[in-house]
């Protein structure tokens, strides 16, 4: 639509980790427009008045536990502290927001100590995906949207959607 009102104008879109995006804004990158998975990120922007216009939340994300190989909607979270369970792969939650929510989750059912030697990172959501997919990982914390798209139903992989009550929004 955009490009039928604008004829001659392209849109680049870049993907990524809010946290590195919220980095390069805030160190003055051109961008035009921010989809953060955080509204933490785009309200410090503003604060700081590195961004102008509004912002608009476009969607509230939830987490399930998706696994290539097995049930997790079978034991929920429990799952992650079976027997065998070598890689649990979340996003980096140094600077991903989908990170974060996973550490709190872990730490919201009290079994972060047992299972924080066994975790792998991914640079943003959409790579913890994609190492869940391709059975790198055992198990991993993953956006639902992500475990509901095409690429990953077609896998045949399962999940367990997490109580949105273990973790911030």
């Amino acid at each position: 639509a955009y490009k039928q009102q604008h004829p001659g104008s392209d849109v680049e879109v870049v993907y990524g980790s809010s946290g590195n995006f919220y980095e390069q804004i805030h160190h003055g990158a051109p961008f035009d427009l921010f989809f953060s998975a955080d509204m933490d990120y785009v309200e410090h922007l503003k604060t700081d008045g590195k961004i102008n216009g509004s912002i608009i939340p476009y969607g509230r994300g939830k987490l399930v536990l998706w696994s290539l190989h097995l049930d997790p909607s079978a034991k929920g979270i429990q799952t992650l502290t079976q027997t065998g369970i070598q890689k649990i792969v979340i996003a980096n939650p140094a600077h991903a927001p989908y990170g974060k929510r996973a550490v709190e989750v872990l730490q919201h059912y009290g079994i972060y100590d047992q299972v924080k030697d066994k975790l792998v990172m991914g640079g943003d959501i959409s790579q913890t995906a994609q190492f869940a997919s391709t059975g790198a990982a055992d198990l991993a914390l993953i956006a639902y949207s992500l475990a509901l798209s095409p690429a990953l139903q077609k896998t045949g992989g399962k999940y367990w959607l997490i109580p949105e009550e273990s973790h911030r929004p």
